[in-house]
């Protein structure tokens, strides 16, 4: 008997805490997506971007997204994204004359840019990300636009 209640009290107490954890993780997640301008969670989103493009910022969380910047210019030939995604995977396609340069911190996260081999005077994008448990993908966009996946 005595066995028993002290086994039934340490499940009690990890329960405890692995609720206390979980509460912990989305109020951190939370506070760091607060000083994005654009919010995004739980749900697939496609962001086309059509006027000039300068900057932008994204938070995204337990969400899929498609940034298309092919009918975009950038101001000056210079943009920046700010980017933080947590548990999501993001798909950036850009125009095949860009430069995309991407920096910043990944926690178990992958990063694939197929953009920053562009050389010479050309329009450069610059992502700055903070990924957690996240998928980053950079590409140009295919010769006949109509087959992105979204349009």
């Amino acid at each position: 008997m005595k066995k028993r209640s002290i086994f039934g009290g340490l499940a009690a107490l990890a329960v405890v805490g692995a609720a206390t954890a979980a509460a912990y993780e989305v109020l951190k997640t939370k506070n760091q997506m607060s000083s994005y301008a654009k919010k995004i969670a739980f749900k697939g989103n496609l962001i086309a971007y059509e006027d000039e493009f300068e900057s932008d910022e994204i938070a995204i969380s337990f969400s899929g997204m498609q940034l298309d910047f092919t009918k975009t210019t950038l101001v000056n030939n210079q943009g920046t994204l700010r980017l933080f995604a947590h548990y999501s995977g993001v798909d950036i396609i850009v125009p095949a004359h860009w430069r995309v340069l991407t920096h910043g911190t990944n926690n178990r996260s992958g990063v694939s840019n197929l953009c920053d081999g562009v050389t010479g005077e050309v329009p450069t994008l610059i992502i700055n990300y903070d990924l957690r448990f996240a998928g980053l993908s950079v590409r140009s966009a295919p010769a006949n636009v109509e087959e992105l996946v979204g349009l």
